[in-house]
């Protein structure tokens, strides 16, 4: 459930780190009493991000990583950041970045600041694993998924809304694709307004197939880069996740049906055949298909959106095929929806 820009973004850029100098000072100030004698060194750097991102290297060998908000609105992104990395930890011993309290903003921009977690993530330990750790790690995923599943909530939609307030997820997907999508697909990209059309369109049925009820915490960005690991030798145990600020409340079937976008075929780090199923076996919880379709295609007109608004003209246009077959299998019933291969 990705929140496309509101106006065009900038392509991000490594950030110099003089450029957020003042960003660090500010936050290690905030920090003095907690820091203390550490004197740290300082040693940022930048990387393209959709924040601009920083660190700072202490004397004590821990890593201080700070953001700052490109967008005015991310200061919403950052409290649920906060929100979704409390809930984890305290219901479900999840290992997940704990924020510190730096103040709301620097400079007007909203501000986080955490201590890394040193330990790989999925991504960086992937290359080297053998096709059977391969099956044992995706299986320890969809454990480690299914765990941050069992967090329920009042409510669908943002947080940290959705902890106190009661909602329905059919009035979420309502507003999603009646007033936020709409327009932006309408100016950026009108190849997808049909299938928004029809997406909207089924959001009575997705919400009977589900029933009545709260949502669950969703990470809403799960691939291999958010997904920290130990390792024993080559045998890895997935335990913790980072970069949250995408966390909403919702059915399972969507964080599902997102990990199968962001590692299908269309995006940047696809996966061999048959590891959606080693996932769900990890996951230990069956999936309505009809219910993955919808949200496969919902994420990808996001992501689809997107696209068009920086100029990805051509990723659009793939994207936008992509999400005619998702609403296609949905209009021939629940035994066709599979995912595209594309």
């Amino acid at each position: 459930m990705r929140t496309p820009p509101r106006t065009p973004p900038r392509t991000p850029r490594p950030d110099s780190p003089d450029r957020l100098a003042p960003v660090v000072d500010a936050v290690l100030a905030a920090l003095a009493g907690e820091l203390a004698a550490e004197c740290p060194p300082r040693a940022p750097r930048g990387e393209p991000c959709s924040n601009e991102l920083t660190e700072v290297r202490l004397v004590v060998a821990r890593t201080l990583v700070i953001k700052r908000a490109r967008y005015a609105w991310d200061g919403e992104r950052f409290r649920a950041s906060r929100v979704a990395a409390d809930l984890l930890r305290r219901r479900t011993g999840v290992l997940a970045p704990h924020q510190l309290d730096v103040g709301p903003e620097v400079d007007g921009r909203a501000v986080e600041a955490y201590w890394r977690i040193e330990l790989p993530t999925l991504r960086e330990r992937w290359p080297a694993l053998a096709e059977e750790e391969r099956r044992r790690a995706l299986r320890s995923w969809g454990g480690l998924l299914r765990r941050v599943h069992k967090v329920r909530l009042a409510g669908h939609g943002p947080l940290p809304r959705a902890v106190r307030e009661p909602s329905s997820l059919a009035g979420f997907l309502a507003e999603e694709l009646e007033r936020r999508l709409p327009p932006a697909v309408a100016a950026h990209w009108p190849a997808a307004r049909d299938a928004v059309r029809a997406l909207r369109a089924l959001v009575p049925d997705v919400a009977r197939r589900l029933g009545p009820g709260p949502g669950v915490l969703l990470h809403n960005d799960p691939h291999l880069g958010n997904v920290l690991c130990e390792a024993r030798g080559r045998r890895v145990r997935c335990v913790g996740v980072i970069d949250l600020e995408a966390a909403v409340a919702g059915p399972p079937e969507s964080d599902l049906a997102h990990l199968q976008v962001l590692h299908g075929p269309l995006l940047g780090c696809p996966l061999p055949g048959g590891w959606f199923e080693h996932v769900l076996e990890g996951y230990g919880a069956p999936a309505d298909p009809a219910t993955l379709a919808f949200y496969r295609a919902y994420h990808l007109v996001n992501l689809g959106v997107h696209a068009a608004m920086v100029g990805l003209h051509g990723h659009a246009a793939d994207v936008a095929g992509a999400v005619r077959y998702e609403v296609a299998t949905l209009a021939d019933g629940p035994a066709r929806a599979a995912p595209a291969q594309r």
